[in-house]
């Protein structure tokens, strides 16, 4: 899941200088988001039916050319 998050981000890399926003990946009741800031990311997924979190981790990110790489500092 996390890589189809991201990988959705290699998409628009080509065209964002600074890399900053939100984004909403849904996997039948499950939601993960993932938001980044300043070099700095979070992902964070809950299971909206059964009102239950599952789990968040995140870190600092830097962009290398056409890719994003992450170093998760925090789960």
């Amino acid at each position: 899941m996390k890589n189809l998050l991201f990988l959705s981000l290699i998409a628009i890399l080509p065209f964002q200088k600074n890399l900053t926003g939100a984004w909403e990946l849904k996997e039948g009741s499950v939601t993960h988001t993932l938001v980044i800031s300043d070099d700095y990311f979070s992902l964070t997924s809950f299971d909206i039916s059964q009102k239950l979190f599952l789990q968040t981790e995140g870190g600092t990110c830097i962009r290398k050319g056409d890719q994003l790489e992450g170093k998760i500092e925090f789960h």
